[in-house]
């Protein structure tokens, strides 16, 4: 997770939150973004993470499986999740 958070680290990230759900033996990333962060930042973040968390990328074999979340202004902007597949909310102006 320490090469997670390197990636993901910048202007536009207030804070990197995990929990851990031993029952489902999977790990929860919350990425909190700055207000003033826009949509395309959030989906330069995602592209930095999909690099890095994905399978097929050598640093993926992680033993449990995660989502990766992106919410800003207490709101939920988007989710990865561990086959690929990004689910967002709509696109703010």
């Amino acid at each position: 997770m320490t090469a997670l958070r390197q990636i993901l680290s910048g202007p536009k990230v207030v804070e990197i939150k995990e929990h851990f759900a031993g029952y489902f033996d999977e790990l929860g990333v919350t990425v909190v973004l700055a207000s003033e962060s826009t949509h395309e930042d959030m989906l330069a973040l995602k592209e930095k993470a999909a690099s890095y968390l994905l399978p097929g990328v050598p640093h993926s074999n992680e033993p449990f499986k995660w989502m990766l979340k992106f919410r800003r202004e207490g709101k939920e902007e988007g989710i990865l999740f561990p086959d690929g597949m990004f689910v967002m909310e709509k696109k703010r102006k």
